[in-house]
Formats: C-alpha cells, structure tokens, sequence
C-alpha cells in the first residue's frame, strides 16, 4: 500500500506560483531517478521527470516522510547539472 502525502501551505503557495500541477509531485513520487537526503535540512529528496509547462521536465520535490504519510515541503524544477553537483559536493546524500 502507498503512503498517501500531503501538501505544506509552502509547498502549495510554490506549486501555484511556479505552476506545478499536483499530478507532477505523484509521478515524481512514483517513478523518482533519484532519491537522496538534504544533508543540511535532513528532509528527504525526489527528483524525476514530470509536467511543467508544455513538457516534462526535471522536478525536485522536498518532502518529510513518517510513518503514517509524506509530507511535500517544496517542488521546484532542477537541472540535471544541479542535482548531480549536489550529490558530488555532498549537499545531498543518495538514499
């Protein structure tokens, strides 16, 4: 069984600004290329591809998981180039 996640207020003031839609945070969720934890924040880290705009596109979404649920901090796009120098440098680390 899937954990069912919800939204902060946060991350949905970023999703409607940067016109994210909802379904982009499942897919990514579903089908993440990479997961890694934030070593600064300790949150949690998808990336994967997902609509944005008139195509797909590279997301990272932010989020906190228990237990019970997922918690989506923040969505935002990301650069390949972004995510990988991220993990190289050792702000992320690959779960």
């Amino acid at each position: 069984m899937e954990k069912s996640w919800v939204l902060t207020e946060h991350a949905r003031f970023r999703m409607h600004l940067r016109r994210i839609p909802r379904e982009a945070v499942a897919q990514v969720l579903a089908h993440s290329i990479v997961r890694a934890t934030d070593t600064l924040t300790g949150y949690s880290v998808a990336v994967g591809k997902g609509p944005y705009g008139r195509t797909d596109r590279l997301l990272a979404v932010i989020y906190e998981e228990t237990p019970q649920k997922i918690e989506i901090v923040s969505v935002h796009p990301i650069r390949a180039s972004q995510y990988r120098m991220r993990l190289q440098r050792g702000r992320w680390k690959a779960q």
